[in-house]
């Protein structure tokens, strides 16, 4: 169950996030284990260029570690996007390393997204669909994901079906995600 809050202020040209998964639960050798998640990431994302329907962000990357696994991560990320008329693509690169290499904090870890979405009609209706692939210490892992975005007054519900390492062990996961821009929703009260 992952949490993130977004602060956005003009002059920043971007946004400043920090994310932490609230709650893990995962099934391990049959048995499912449920705590709290153990990591807190940081990120600053600012556009670097902006012009004719493309879009350049980059991003300096933190993690934190809460418990379990010693030191964090340190990288950043490119994020190339393309945009014409109803149709969006996005390409990610996202490169860390550790501060302090551990079994649960691997030296490098490399990964690169692909993400296509087709806006439906004008009320903010999408679909969209991506793969994933991720480096983490000498290990390669291939995912996907599909889904549509149901907009609502200040936010979005997405709805997605993911396909997680497909090339070793496959495993389907199904997400819903409520996104709520409380900035919007709580200066209307004013």
């Amino acid at each position: 169950m992952p949490a993130i809050i977004t602060l956005a202020p003009r002059w920043l040209h971007g946004d400043a996030s920090m994310l932490g998964n609230v709650v893990d639960s995962e099934v391990t050798n049959g048995h499912r284990v449920t705590q709290y998640g153990n990591r807190l990431d940081f990120a600053i994302r600012c556009k670097a260029v902006d012009h004719h329907g493309f879009v350049l962000t980059l991003a300096p990357w933190g993690t934190a570690f809460v418990r379990g696994v010693q030191g964090g991560r340190a990288g950043g990320a490119a994020a190339p996007q393309f945009t014409r008329g109803q149709n969006q693509l996005i390409v990610e690169f996202v490169l860390t390393g550790a501060v302090g290499v551990s079994a649960g904090n691997p030296r490098t870890d490399y990964q690169e997204e692909f993400d296509y979405t087709r806006s439906i009609g004008s009320r903010g209706f999408a679909v969209f669909a991506g793969m994933v692939h991720e480096i983490s210490a000498g290990d390669q892992t291939v995912g996907a994901e599909i889904g549509w975005v149901i907009p609502f007054r200040n936010g979005q519900v997405e709805l997605a079906s993911q396909q997680l390492t497909l090339n070793t062990d496959p495993a389907a996961q199904y997400q819903a995600r409520v996104i709520v821009n409380w900035g919007k929703l709580l200066s209307r009260r004013r």
